[in-house]
C-alpha cells in the first residue's frame, strides 16, 4: 500500500491566527485504580489526540546502512513506581501500521527487542530499535508498529498498548532555509528569518516552527518531483489554495510560493532559500 504520509500534529487553535500543540501524554489517568504498562512519550506525538493509535516520528533518518532510535515503556497509575521487576514482552504489529495507512517495514529492515524489564523502584525502561534506512523503499510510507503483548505485572494500556513509529528517510528538501515574505503577505509582511523544513515523506516537508515561521499552525509543502510545482497544505485556516506559479528550483534550492487561506481571505507570498543541513 503506497501512501503519502498524512501526519497530523495535535493542534489547539488559539484565537483567530495561531495554534499550539497539545502535548499531553497519551497515558491513562494515573488516579485510576489499576496500574498500566504503556509506551512512553519520548517525542511529541504526530497523531491527533483521539486517533486510535499514537504515532511518532522518532527521528528523520539519514540514508545510511544502519541507524537506531530510542523507544520506551512506562508504568503508570496509583503506584508511583514498579513494586517489582516488570517483564514486558513486545512484538511487531504490521496490521496496526496497515490499518493506519502506512506501509509496514519489512522484518529484514529492523531489529526489535522482544523483552524489556522495568526495574523495581523505577517507572520507565528504554530500548533501542535498529533499522536499515538505505534499504528502505523511498516510495513507501515506511513505519514500524509495535505492540505490548504481555506484562508480568499490571495491565496493558488500552490506548497506548500499541504504537506506530513513522520512519521517513531525509528527503532532498530537508534543511535550514532563509524564509522571507513579501509586503503583501497577510499577518506578518516583510518577514526575514531562518526556518526548517522537516521530512515527512519523499515529497512532503513541514515548515518549522509553523505558519510564517512564527505561528504553530502546521504547514506542509508538497513538491511534484516531475514538475517541481509545489502545493501548500494546512489543517487549519481552511480552505487553502495554491497558485500555479508556486515552485521549487532544484538548482538554487529555492521555494517560491504564493497561496491563500480562509477561502482566499489571506494571501501568503513566501520565498525559502536553502542555507544548510538541519540538525536533529
Amino acid at each position: 500500500m503506497k501512501k503519502i504520509t498524512n501526519i497530523i500534529a495535535v493542534i489547539i487553535f488559539m484565537g483567530v491566527f495561531s495554534a499550539c500543540l497539545k502535548d499531553d501524554n497519551y497515558a491513562l489517568d494515573p488516579s485510576g485504580s489499576q496500574n498500566v504498562v504503556e509506551f512512553l512519550n519520548l517525542t511529541t506525538p504526530i497523531s491527533a489526540y483521539n486517533d486510535k493509535y499514537v504515532e511518532y516520528i522518532p527521528l528523520t533518518l539519514e540514508n545510511v546502512p544502519e541507524s537506531e532510535f530510542t523507544a520506551g515503556i512506562n508504568y503508570a497509575g496509583p503506584e508511583n513506581v514498579a513494586p517489582q521487576d516488570i517483564v514486558v514482552e513486545l512484538a511487531a504489529a504490521p496490521e496496526v501500521a496497515e490499518e493506519a495507512g502506512y506501509d509496514p517495514l519489512d522484518p529484514s529492515l529492523y531489529v526489535l527487542p522482544t523483552s524489556i524489564t522495568i526495574k523495581r523502584g523505577e517507572k520507565t525502561a528504554r530500548f533501542q530499535v535498529k533499522v536499515r534506512p538505505s534499504s528502505f523503499d523511498g516510495n513507501l510510507s515506511n513505519a514500524l508498529a509495535i505492540a505490548i503483548t504481555s506484562t508480568s505485572y499490571g495491565v496493558i494500556s488500552g490506548n497506548v498498548g500499541k504504537v506506530i513509529f513513522s520512519l521517513p528517510v531525509k528527503n532532498i528538501y530537508d534543511g535550514v532555509y532563509r524564509y522571507r515574505t513579501s509586503a503583501n503577505t497577510a499577518l506578518l509582511p516583510n518577514r526575514d528569518v531562518e526556518v526548517e523544513l522537516r521530512t515527512i515523506s519523499p515529497t512532503r516537508s513541514r515548515l518549522g516552527p509553523g505558519l510564517l515561521g512564527f505561528y504553530s499552525n502546521q504547514v506542509d509543502y508538497i513538491v511534484d518531483p516531475e514538475t517541481n510545482l509545489v502545493t501548500v497544505e494546512m489543517i487549519t485556516l481552511l480552505p487553502i489554495a495554491t497558485f500555479p506559479e508556486s515552485k521549487y528550483d532544484p538548482e538554487t534550492k529555492t521555494f517560491t510560493l504564493r497561496w491563500t487561506s480562509n477561502g482566499g481571505a489571506r494571501l501568503f507570498e513566501e520565498t525559502l532559500t536553502y542555507i544548510g543541513p538541519r540538525e536533529e
